[in-house]
């Protein structure tokens, strides 16, 4: 899910990208998969999250719609 603040955003923010995964101790389990940036006042900007069953299969599936929803832009660094 990426709100669509965060979309607009993007294209101020500086071009790199962070992107982590974490697992829900919660009776229901999962995998919560998010991605960051930096602004420009180096605050960090929430780009877009998502909860999955499996982490291993859904990481593709997460960055297949981070490309689809922000498109590619030069000089990009995911870490």
């Amino acid at each position: 899910m990426a709100l669509d603040a965060s979309i607009k955003g993007w294209k101020y923010c500086r071009p790199i990208m962070v992107v982590d995964g974490t697992f829900l101790k919660s009776s229901y389990g999962g995998t919560m998969l998010k991605a960051c940036t930096q602004d420009a006042n180096s605050k960090i900007f929430p780009l877009a999250f998502s909860v999955v069953d499996s982490e291993n299969v859904s990481w593709k599936w997460f960055f297949f719609n981070i490309r689809k929803t922000y498109g590619v832009r030069d000089n990009v660094h995911n870490i």
